[in-house]
């Protein structure tokens, strides 16, 4: 087929506008001027649609290309059409994604291509991971792929991909550190032919735009960058390469999250772990401390490593370390260079540990099998993978047939879930996410196993077993089960997996909710008594107004977030006590208003001496019924930047003047704080409903709550209350900043809030929290460099930086904040403030010494001080800008969703 007849059909289309796709017909209509319909034809077409779907006549007017009229049309005159060769042939010189919208197109094609088919196959994003023709098209499809929302394509749960981050990683790992994998295991960025596939693209003629592409993702994401790299063997470049250097120095030298990275790296490329712990300790042998406890928060030597010397020892811990882990630090050591001296050093304790080998087998003890299935991993030179899925599937085997009650299932799960053989926490993970990935084709299965699966499913909720993304989606599945028609089998699947955790229907507040207006479940006393009692507990444990009702009630993906969300989210809906006699500070809903307020010793002073500071009234607001909080969180759970018109005129009616109040509570409390990756979306929500006064009282929200966080005594010492301040921090400055409104001094002075906590040793609250503020200014067209009031402040944190006693965390703050502004922090002159600081503290202590002599000299301010007294010699500036800067953050990040970088079209 020639390239003019290729372009017809595309042409034609062009030509008539959105209104060829307006019906099924039209569409039909125009294709039936082809003699024939081939997959490069529908491809070219495709490329035409992505281009043009907003920039033809009628798309002011809300008009835009159907593309479900135009699949069905293809469908109805070309049967035969394979779609996945219709995906592979978009790589055309002509294609390019410009915006989600864009992305959608292709998307929504395949859906209605699947409709109608037996086996529903995933998006077949393989035709996008492999090498492309036009190097820039495939690039931007990409960066929006890493942007969309997981409504739109969850590339993490494709089955068709390679996760960085797998479900037996994550098993693998300290109960303490896997809510940071599962968070990360849910970015699109968990796969690694996406990560191969831009790295790819770094050697074509877009090495300009990947290279801007890789250094965002190693800002937001460097866990699974450095993971997803690691398994991409062998070296493809030189920039993979230096990109693995790069990212292992990070969590080598220190990260938050080192501790899950350093464990996962060690299972999927040990080599290169042992290789930068090698190159660690000869840049600095002084380094061989920090090895070790690498070496502790692998987990890999956690059962090498038997005990640690006590505390308060003053010579370094000693570790215990079996006979495989000495052999390996032995052998990788051998192979390094070495000079002379070290070298005889280390024959030498080769040679004292090759006479302690025989004792060190002595002290193995076998491994504890007690609790694996029976007959597991009896055949040595299976393949892993393998030898569990066909356990997994032999015991299902069983419990299909009544060999194995679902009870005994459970009780072997629950022990292969509490071990720490990787071997059972494998079986464990393969068993939960077979179960809940056939609930597709539950509605297939005969009565019988339906019945026995369903109570097997809610037995893994009674028994604590799941929890997360795989709790959400179990309850789902219920849930959905529960709306078939009363008596078919999927309802009775419903009600027998409900009844086994009926027992904690109370933590999930609107998921209790929902059941109890499932009519179906009245004719289940049992059930209904339970979810009454539930609703009885909340009515109790949540604050009531005098009509009797609900005020807050958390969601179900907020009860189901990682347990510190949920920590921090019980502390702020317990009650207040009658009378406090503690200075511990608590976070409430208020007990006569939906305000966050703390309780005090002393009274309410933090909520008085915060309200001069505002511009509206603190005074209590009146919640709207409790029909209307759940229309306006039932909009809120299902909100995205997709339906946000949809949205939006739901929420208009709902949300008039008086509920303004109770509006801005939840969203900065229930929303804001506890989902961080939304903050774009519930901006542009505010945007979209265009409530001046309402953006004007959210923002004083912020205010009150940062406020709040600020004075609370509790706060420096949670990592959970600082990550919360962070997020209030990164809100507030795109409420302000990144809209070119300032932040008034009254409301927050970050000059005098960071010299206020240098002074009370609380930085770690305060370098964080103004990072996260300015960083927003990237936005803005007035608050950007080389603004006046941005500068001072960026001079300060400069000082702050260069201090010697900084921790480096909070260094890392600052360097991400430079480097977001593009700043290099070597050359910005730093401010003085501090060393005058110091040397007023000076004065002021002599001052006080010689007060007993001359009680009538009067008392100087810091400023008046340093006229009067002789200058003090500059302190030397004894911390210098390290050679190799880390500019990476250490916490949670928001997804970037914004224009393409750079790159002409």
């Amino acid at each position: 087929m020639s390239q003019q007849q290729i372009d017809t059909l595309s042409k034609t289309l062009f030509e008539t506008g959105y209104a060829s796709t307006l019906t099924i017909d039209n569409a039909m209509r125009v294709m039936a001027t082809m003699d024939f319909i081939q997959e490069d034809v529908i491809a070219r077409v495709l490329t035409m649609m992505v281009r043009t779907h907003s920039s033809l006549p009628g798309a002011n007017e809300g008009q835009k290309w159907n593309i479900g009229h135009f699949v069905k049309a293809v469908k109805n005159l070309s049967p035969s059409i394979n779609w996945t060769t219709v995906m592979i042939k978009l790589d055309s010189a002509e294609m390019i994604v410009y915006d989600q919208q864009g992305l959608m197109i292709l998307v929504d094609t395949w859906n209605y291509s699947q409709q109608g088919k037996n086996n529903i196959e995933p998006f077949p994003l393989h035709a996008f991971f492999r090498p492309w023709q036009n190097a820039r098209g495939q690039l931007s499809i990409l960066y929006h792929m890493l942007c969309a929302n997981t409504d739109l394509i969850d590339i993490s749960n494709n089955p068709t991909i390679t996760n960085v981050i797998r479900s037996v990683h994550i098993m693998g790992l300290h109960t303490s550190v896997r809510p940071i994998a599962i968070r990360l295991a849910a970015s699109q960025l968990n796969c690694v032919e996406i990560i191969g596939a831009i790295l790819d693209l770094a050697e074509s003629s877009t090495s300009e735009d990947v290279r801007v592409l890789i250094d965002r993702l190693t800002l937001r994401s460097p866990e699974l960058l450095l993971l997803g790299l690691a398994q991409l063997q062998p070296i493809r470049s030189g920039l993979h390469r230096d990109l693995l250097i790069k990212l292992l120095s990070i969590f080598l030298i220190g990260h938050a999250n080192t501790s899950p990275v350093i464990s996962i790296l060690w299972r999927v490329q040990p080599t290169l772990l042992l290789e930068g712990l090698l190159d660690m300790y000869k840049k600095d042998p002084t380094s061989v401390p920090r090895i070790l406890d690498i070496v502790q928060e692998a987990k890999k030597c956690t059962d090498e490593m038997m005990r640690h010397s006590p505390q308060g020892n003053n010579n370094m811990a000693t570790v215990h370390l079996s006979k495989n882990v000495v052999q390996i630090f032995s052998r990788v050591l051998s192979e390094s260079p070495l000079p002379p001296q070290e070298a005889e050093k280390l024959w030498k304790i080769m040679q004292f540990y090759s006479q302690m080998l025989s004792q060190l087998d002595d002290d193995i003890a076998p491994t504890d099998e007690k609790s694996l299935p029976p007959d597991y991993g009896s055949d040595v030179n299976a393949d892993p993978s393998t030898e569990i899925e066909d356990m997994v599937r032999a015991y299902f085997e069983r419990l299909y047939t009544g060999e194995l009650s679902a009870d005994h299932f459970i009780g072997i799960l629950n022990a292969c879930h509490d071990s720490k053989d990787l071997k059972q926490a494998d079986f464990f993970s393969c068993t939960v996410h077979t179960l809940l990935d056939e609930a597709r084709f539950f509605n297939q299965y005969p009565d019988h196993e339906l019945a026995v699966t369903g109570k097997l499913l809610g037995l893994l909720i009674e028994k604590h077993l799941i929890s997360y993304s795989l709790l959400r989606l179990a309850l789902k599945h219920i849930l959905d089960a529960l709306h078939h028609p009363l008596g078919t089998k999927m309802f009775n699947f419903g009600v027998l997996a409900l009844a086994q955790f009926r027992n904690r229907l109370s933590e999930w507040p609107q998921y209790t909710m929902v059941l109890s207006k499932i009519t179906g479940l009245k004719e289940y006393p049992p059930i209904m008594d339970s979810i009454a009692t539930a609703l009885q507990q909340l009515a109790n444990t949540v604050h009531v107004d005098s009509d009797g009702r609900i005020m807050s009630s958390p969601s179900v993906s907020e009860r189901t977030n990682i347990s510190a969300t949920r920590e921090y989210h019980q502390r702020r809906a317990s009650p207040a006590p009658s009378t406090s006699t503690t200075t511990t500070t608590k976070y409430l809903t208020g007990s006569n208003n939906n305000s966050p307020v703390m309780v005090h010793k002393q009274g309410g002073l933090l909520e008085k001496s915060f309200s001069s500071t505002t511009t509206t009234t603190a005074a209590a607001y009146t919640p709207p019924p409790s029909d209307i909080q759940e229309k306006i969180a039932f909009a809120i759970n299902n909100l995205s930047l997709n339906n946000m018109n949809d949205k939006v005129s739901q929420l208009d009616p709902l949300l008039d003047e008086p509920t303004w109040g109770w509006f801005s509570h939840y969203l900065v409390v229930r929303r804001v704080t506890l989902e961080r990756n939304n903050h774009e979306l519930y901006a542009s929500l505010l945007n979209t409903l265009d409530k001046q006064p309402l953006n004007d009282m959210v923002v004083e929200e912020t205010y009150k709550n940062i406020q709040i966080l600020l004075k609370a005594e509790g706060t420096a010492g949670s990592q959970t209350d600082r990550n919360t301040l962070k997020a209030l921090g990164s809100w507030l400055g795109r409420m302000t900043l990144a809209k070119n409104k300032p932040i008034r001094h009254k409301d927050l002075s970050f000059k005098d809030l960071l010299l206020d906590f240098y002074d009370s040793n609380k930085l770690i609250l305060a370098i964080p929290l103004t990072c996260k503020v300015l960083q927003e200014a990237q936005e803005s067209k007035i608050f950007k460099p080389p603004n006046p009031w941005l500068m001072k402040i960026l001079k300060l944190l400069a000082e702050l930086y260069w201090h010697e006693e900084l921790r480096l965390n909070l260094k890392f703050e600052i360097e991400l904040l430079y480097k977001t502004l593009n700043l290099d922090l070597n050359e910005i002159e730093p401010t003085t403030l501090l060393e005058e600081r110091q040397r007023a503290r000076v004065t002021n202590a002599n001052g006080m010494n010689n007060k007993s002599v001359e009680h009538d000299q009067p008392q100087l301010l810091p400023q008046q001080l340093q006229q009067h007294q002789p200058q003090l010699q500059q302190m030397p500036v004894t911390s210098q800008p390290s050679s190799q800067q880390i500019k990476f953050d250490d916490t949670s990040r928001n997804d970037d969703q914004r224009t393409w970088p750079t790159g002409n079209n």
